[in-house]
């Protein structure tokens, strides 16, 4: 889970009437079956926050898993849309967002039994972000951490590979997070007969884009 917090990370005056309408993710490893939500906080004790699902669950064949190779990281976004869109207001304390999954096994040491992807971030509202509901490792008690130490200002901020997709009063896409981009991120690909693939393939691809929209792609 991430988070962004009013006045810290974002003002989110300046985004007041666009509307959080789903949530783009990374990963390096299949998470099984997930389920994306996001939390928005109304103000700095709030105790009850609005709560906002995915559509459905996240299933191992509609997202795309990113690899390394060569040492080189071949980043896949994917995307997943909310149930009932956010508007924001602008007087939101803070949003969370992320995925949840049950790990089944191992404590979190090995890709497979951590499968999301991190970057290493210098920003001053990092120190709260990668946070975690449940076991981090087979030591700890249930309950809620943050992976990265607040009080620590000398090791590496960690964030997880996460954005929140806006849309504007206008119907643009606007990205926050990490490695934020207000440009569409390709999410899958499919021939012209409507057959799936994880990467491009020689010949015209139909690409669905993480706004919803598709276009047809030449690939030599």
């Amino acid at each position: 889970m991430s988070e962004l917090d009013n006045g810290v990370d974002f003002d989110f005056a300046e985004y007041a009437g666009y509307k959080i309408v789903g949530l783009n993710f990374a990963v390096t490893a299949n998470l099984g079956q997930a389920g994306a939500l996001a939390f928005v906080y109304q103000d700095v004790d709030d105790q009850y926050p609005t709560e906002l699902g995915s559509y459905n669950l996240i299933e191992d064949n509609n997202y795309i898993v990113s690899t390394i190779e060569n040492q080189k990281l071949n980043l896949q976004w994917n995307a997943v849309h909310f149930i009932e869109p956010y508007e924001i207001t602008g007087d939101e304390a803070r949003f969370m967002y992320g995925l949840a999954y049950v790990q089944e096994k191992g404590d979190g040491s090995s890709q497979d039994e951590f499968p999301f992807l991190t970057g290493v971030s210098t920003d001053k509202g990092v120190a709260g972000m990668f946070l975690v509901y449940g076991k981090p490792s087979s030591k700890y008690k249930e309950g809620m951490y943050s992976l990265n130490d607040p009080d620590d200002t000398v090791a590496e901020k960690r964030c997880l590979c996460m954005q929140l997709i806006l849309e504007t009063p206008g119907g643009a896409t606007v990205i926050l997070g990490l490695n934020g981009s207000d440009e569409p991120v390709a999410k899958q690909y499919y021939t012209l007969d409507g057959k799936q693939f994880s990467a491009p393939q020689k010949g015209i691809n139909v690409v669905k884009m993480s706004d919803g929209t598709s276009k047809k792609v030449l690939v030599k």
